[in-house]
C-alpha cells in the first residue's frame, strides 16, 4: 500500500468520525417536546384517575362505601395505559439523557431527580395518605402527630404501616432502580455492534402488525404473575417486570427513527385493535372470570393506546411553548404531592351522604386547585425544588 493510499484511508476515517460526531450533536440538540407534553398531560390525569378509583371495586387507600361498575369501566380504560406510557416515555428519555451525559452525570441526575424526591415524599407525603387510610379502616384514631412514630411499624400490606414503595411514589423508586441496574443493558444497546440488529427490529416493527408483537413479553409476564410476583405487589395495575419491558421498549424506540415511522404507520390500526381488546377482555373476565387470561387483551389494549398517543403527540405537540415550560417544571411536584392532598380530601367528602358523582366532583374541585397551588409554591422555593427533584433557580 502506497503512502497516498494510506493517506486516503486516513481521510475516510476522519470524515466518518466527523459525520458520526455531527450526527450525535444534531441528535443531542434536538429536544422531543412531544415527550415533555405527554409527561405533563399524563401527570394531570393521575389524580383524576385516583379520585375515580375511590368509587370503583379496585383497592385504594380511601374507598367510598358505595361503588359503581359505571365508574369501573372509564377508570380501567384510562388507568391501564397510563403507567406503561410513563415507563415507555422514561425509556426514551434515558436514551436521550445518555447521549448528553456521561455515566457519572447520568447517575447523579437520577439521584437528584428520582431518589431524593422519593425519599422525601416517603417520609412526608406518603405518611399523610397512610394516616388517613388507617383512620378510614378504624385502625388508628389519634392525631397525625401521634401517628407518625407508628408510621414505621411493620410493612404496609403485611399488617404494618410503612409503605416502602411510598404508595404512588413507586414510579420514582422503580424508575431509579431500573435506570441504575439497567445501565449495562442500555450501554450495550447503544453500542455500535448492536445497531444492525436494532435496525432489523425497527424494520420488523414497520411490517403490518409487527409493532403489536413487541408487547408479547408483557403478556407472558402478566399471565404468569402468580409465579413471578416475588412478593412485590402490583402497582398501577401492572407487574413490576412489565414496567421493565416498557422501559426497554421506550429506549429501543428512541434509538432508531424507523420505530417512530412504525408508530405512525400503526397508529390508526392500533385504535381498532384497542377497541377489539376492550370487548375481548370484558368477555373473558365476565364469562370466564379469569383475571390473568383477561390481562392478555388488556395488555394489548394498553400498548395500542400508547402507540396511538405517541403518534398523535409527535405530530401535534412536538413544539416548545410557555405553557409547556410551566407544566413541565411543575409536573413532578404535582405528581408527588397529589396523593397527600387527594386522600385527606376524599376522607372527609366520602364520609358524607352525597351520591357518587357529587362526591367525585367535590373531591376534584377541592383537591386539584390545592395540588396546583402546592406545585406552584414548590417551583418558587429553591429548597423545595431540590427536595422535589427540580433544578434550583439561579438568583441574579
Amino acid at each position: 500500500m502506497t503512502a497516498f493510499e494510506r493517506y486516503a484511508i486516513l481521510l475516510k476515517v476522519v470524515a466518518s468520525w466527523y459525520t458520526i460526531r455531527s450526527t450525535m450533536a444534531s441528535n443531542t440538540s434536538t429536544r422531543r417536546y412531544d415527550l415533555d407534553w405527554l409527561k405533563a398531560l399524563a401527570v394531570l390525569l393521575v389524580p383524576i384517575m385516583h379520585a375515580g378509583i375511590i368509587f370503583t371495586n379496585t383497592p385504594y387507600l380511601i374507598k367510598n362505601s358505595e361503588t359503581s361498575m359505571w365508574m369501573d369501566i372509564p377508570i380501567i380504560l384510562i388507568s391501564m395505559p397510563i403507567m406503561p406510557l410513563f415507563f415507555t416515555i422514561s425509556g426514551m428519555s434515558i436514551y436521550y439523557a445518555l447521549q448528553r451525559k456521561d455515566l457519572g452525570e447520568f447517575v447523579r441526575s437520577r439521584i437528584v431527580r428520582l431518589l431524593v424526591p422519593y425519599l422525601f415524599g416517603l417520609l412526608t407525603i406518603s405518611s399523610i395518605s397512610t394516616y388517613y387510610a388507617l383512620r378510614r379502616q378504624d385502625l388508628f384514631s389519634g392525631s397525625f402527630f401521634e401517628f407518625y412514630p407508628h408510621y414505621f411499624d411493620g410493612w404496609w400490606g403485611y399488617g404494618g404501616n410503612f409503605p416502602w414503595y411510598g404508595h404512588h411514589l413507586y414510579f420514582l423508586i422503580y424508575l431509579f432502580a431500573f435506570s441504575i441496574v439497567g445501565l449495562p443493558l442500555f450501554r450495550f444497546l447503544r453500542s455500535y455492534v448492536n445497531r444492525s440488529w436494532i435496525a432489523s427490529l425497527a424494520a420488523f416493527a414497520n411490517k403490518p402488525g409487527g409493532l403489536f408483537l413487541f408487547v408479547l413479553p408483557v403478556l407472558a409476564i402478566e399471565f404468569t404473575e402468580p409465579l413471578t410476583s416475588l412478593g412485590i405487589p402490583h402497582q398501577g395495575g401492572w407487574h413490576f417486570l412489565s414496567y421493565v419491558v416498557f422501559l426497554v421498549l421506550g429506549f429501543l424506540i428512541a434509538s432508531n427513527d424507523d420505530f417512530l415511522r412504525a408508530i405512525h404507520r400503526h397508529a390508526r390500526a392500533s385504535l381498532v385493535v384497542a377497541a377489539l381488546c376492550i370487548v375481548a377482555g370484558a368477555v373473558i373476565f365476565l364469562a370466564i372470570g379469569d383475571l390473568y387470561l383477561a390481562m392478555i387483551p388488556v395488555g394489548i389494549y394498553a400498548w395500542c393506546i400508547g402507540i396511538a398517543v405517541l403518534s398523535a403527540a409527535n405530530k401535534r405537540l412536538n413544539a416548545p411553548s410557555r405553557a409547556l415550560a410551566l407544566l413541565g417544571d411543575g409536573a413532578l411536584p404535582f405528581y408527588i404531592v397529589h396523593e397527600g392532598i387527594l386522600v385527606p380530601v376524599a376522607f372527609y367528602v366520602t364520609a358524607t351522604s352525597l351520591g357518587i358523582l357529587p362526591k367525585y366532583g367535590i373531591i376534584l374541585a377541592v383537591a386539584l386547585p390545592l395540588m396546583v397551588l402546592a406545585a406552584a409554591l414548590i417551583r418558587r422555593v429553591n429548597v423545595l425544588r431540590l427536595l422535589f427533584g427540580l433544578r434550583p433557580i439561579a438568583r441574579g
